[in-house]
């Protein structure tokens, strides 16, 4: 009797502690992960603090993840002049751990992943919470424009869409799964959403995106497409996909598609078509790695590569078939430059 007595204080304690998380509540939470982006960070800061909310409707979790320059001294300062960041300072992790710290302590109702490079258009904060709550919606999705030290730009691929209109995963695939709509800070995510289907990031691994973002729209029944530029995407020297390619980043995109794999089993026909896509996808952002890398690091990565069925099984599935002569060219042993064209511009 004592044992179920203590299970029922336990569970009773938790129910307490989800309704007070719950009643304490606000509109909306930015999460901003920082890792030695000192140079950028007051700009970021800056675009998330003048807004159109009060400070009390929304927060701005900076979680500092292990940062050796000056950048932990700015978020302090910072944290001490305005009252709804939040501060969360941990050991170095990635930024899918650090993006997962944040969701951990968010408080909104609305979540926005904003990179600390990154910044975003300034006063937009009460329509998106108002989208939010006029139409019921998962997701809202945006325009973004890319910035350099010179000026920025529209974004050069667009999705015939119209300002509005919302569309659920399998639609919103269908119009254009290419960069940047890969990226995760190119929505915005009610938190109940992502609660409901355990949306979290997956841990040291690099193009984290690629497996968080097309999970989110095999889920997706309602996302709605506001025709206006909020996100201002940075264009910097020493982002992840500017950077030279590597076995490790080989092997992670297998593990991506792998992980992807499974979302196969629990989803419907119809859903499970994002999942075969995206994986169809990665044969060429695999072979954009393997490419150039050495010939000893080449074989290891073919035969990690081929000895997975799930590529040809989502190339013939999806209907992407120009993806076929990238797994001919990996079973010959072959290297082909206009298949390997790859943009590292991206993060």
């Amino acid at each position: 009797h004592c044992i179920v007595c203590f299970d029922i204080v336990l569970l009773l304690f938790a129910s307490y502690e989800n309704l007070m998380n719950r009643i304490n509540m606000i509109a909306i939470t930015l999460i901003v992960p920082v890792y030695n982006v000192e140079k950028y960070l007051v700009r970021c800061l800056d675009s998330c603090l003048h807004q159109d909310l009060d400070e009390d409707e929304y927060e701005i979790i900076a979680v500092n993840d292990g940062s050796y320059d000056g950048s932990l001294k700015l978020l302090k300062e910072y944290a001490n002049r305005y009252r709804n960041i939040v501060l969360i300072d941990k050991p170095n992790g990635g930024l899918s751990s650090a993006r997962n710290a944040g969701l951990e302590r968010a408080r909104g109702n609305f979540i926005w992943f904003v990179d600390s490079d990154d910044w975003i258009a300034e006063n937009c904060l009460k329509t998106v919470c108002r989208l939010f709550d006029n139409n019921n919606i998962d997701m809202i999705t945006f325009n973004t424009y890319y910035a350099t030290n010179i000026g920025y730009k529209e974004q050069a691929v667009k999705r015939d869409m119209v300002d509005g209109q919302i569309l659920d995963g399998v639609q919103l695939y269908n119009q254009g799964f290419i960069y940047p709509f890969t990226g995760v800070p190119f929505y915005i995510y009610r938190s109940s959403f992502l609660r409901k289907h355990n949306l979290r990031f997956v841990d040291k691994i690099y193009f984290e995106d690629w497996l968080f973002t097309p999970i989110a729209y095999v889920y997706c029944d309602k996302c709605l497409y506001w025709d206006n530029f909020l996100y201002y995407y940075y264009m910097r020297t020493g982002s992840i996909t500017q950077s030279v390619p590597t076995v490790k980043k080989a092997e992670d995109i297998i593990e991506i598609a792998e992980r992807l794999y499974t979302e196969t089993a629990s989803v419907k026909r119809e859903r499970s078509m994002i999942i075969y896509k995206s994986i169809a996808c990665l044969t060429k952002s695999f072979y954009a790695q393997w490419y150039y890398l050495s010939k000893t690091e080449r074989l290891y990565l073919r035969k990690a590569f081929l000895t997975k069925s799930f590529w040809i099984k989502s190339i013939l599935y999806s209907a992407k078939l120009k993806y076929i002569a990238v797994v001919v060219s990996l079973l010959l042993n072959i290297r082909v430059m206009h298949l390997a064209k790859y943009n590292f511009q991206n993060k």
